[in-house]
């Protein structure tokens, strides 16, 4: 037995392939910033980014903008995780109507 395993499906998602798919995205710019949220409840798109003010109706848009600006769902996590870590988070208006939704 040589402790190798051939199941496609576990590789995929395998932590060494994210790593590889992430390393050379980056950010657009150097500094990010929270998404401002409106006190309003106005509708906003299903998939908000929540480091900018861009809405997505699907997923697999979202993922791609957070790969093209943002540098890759690991680094948006980091980021947006770092940022909301220092001051309270209020809920707004237009979150209330996103959960609605």
């Amino acid at each position: 037995m040589s402790g190798h395993r051939a199941a496609q499906a576990s590789d995929e998602d395998h932590p060494f392939n994210r790593f590889r798919y992430a390393f050379p995205l980056r950010r657009d710019h150097e500094e990010e910033d929270l998404r401002e949220w409106l006190e309003e409840p106005v509708p906003v798109a299903a998939q908000p980014c929540l480091l900018c003010q861009e809405g997505f109706e699907h997923r697999v848009d979202l993922l791609a903008h957070i790969d093209a600006v943002h540098g890759g769902l690991q680094r948006y996590r980091n980021a947006f995780l770092s940022l909301e870590a220092l001051c309270p988070h209020v809920v707004t208006g237009q979150e209330v109507w996103l959960a609605k939704g």
